[in-house]
C-alpha cells in the first residue's frame, strides 16, 4: 500500500505520523488536493515554457550565408565579434534572449561559416570568419555599382533643377 493510499484511508496523515482526530483525514486530503494542483501546474507551466517547435526545420539550408544573415539576432553577434572573439555566455548575456536560442543562432552561423568555435577549458569562444564575409563582399559589389551610379544620376538631376 502506497503512502498516498495510507492518506486517503486515513492510516496516517500528511506529515507522515498516525492521525490524532477523525479531521486529519480531511488535512492528509487537502495536502493531497494541494500536491496535484502544484503538479498540474508544473505541467501547464512546462507546457508554456517549452518550445516544442524548434526555431528552425532539418529542410532549412543551415549552411546557406544569406539565410543566416537574415536574422537580425545573428546580425547583432556578428557585429559583435567584429571588435573580437568573445564567449558564449558573454555573447549571451548582451540579448533578452534565453542562452539556448542564442546557441542555436550561433550554431547556423558556425554551420554557414560566419563563426569559428574554439573550445577553451569549459568556454566556447566564438571568432568571426572573414573569409566567408568576403564572398557575401563580392556577391554584393554588382549591387553596390548599380546603387552608386543610381545615386550618381539622382545627384545630377537635382543639381540641375537648382
Amino acid at each position: 500500500m502506497s503512502v498516498l493510499d495510507e492518506v486517503e484511508s486515513g492510516r496516517i496523515a500528511a506529515g507522515g505520523e498516525a492521525p490524532a482526530r477523525a479531521g486529519s483525514v480531511r488535512v492528509a486530503q487537502r495536502a493531497k488536493r494541494t500536491r496535484i494542483r502544484r503538479v498540474g501546474l508544473r505541467r501547464r507551466r512546462e507546457k508554456w515554457t517549452r518550445r516544442r517547435v524548434p526555431t528552425y526545420t532539418a529542410r532549412m539550408a543551415t549552411t546557406d550565408i544569406f539565410g543566416a544573415i537574415a536574422n537580425p539576432t545573428r546580425r547583432q553577434i556578428l557585429e559583435m565579434l567584429r571588435d573580437g572573439p568573445r564567449a558564449a555566455g558573454e555573447i549571451a548575456a548582451s540579448f533578452a534572449a534565453n542562452r539556448p536560442a542564442i546557441s542555436e543562432h550561433l550554431q547556423v552561423l558556425r554551420l554557414a561559416g560566419l563563426v569559428s568555435e574554439e573550445a577553451r577549458g569549459r568556454q566556447r569562444v566564438y571568432h568571426l570568419n572573414a573569409q566567408a564575409l568576403g564572398a557575401l563582399a563580392q556577391w554584393l559589389h554588382p549591387f553596390e555599382q548599380y546603387w552608386g551610379q543610381r545615386l550618381d544620376a539622382l545627384t545630377e538631376a537635382l543639381d540641375k533643377d537648382k
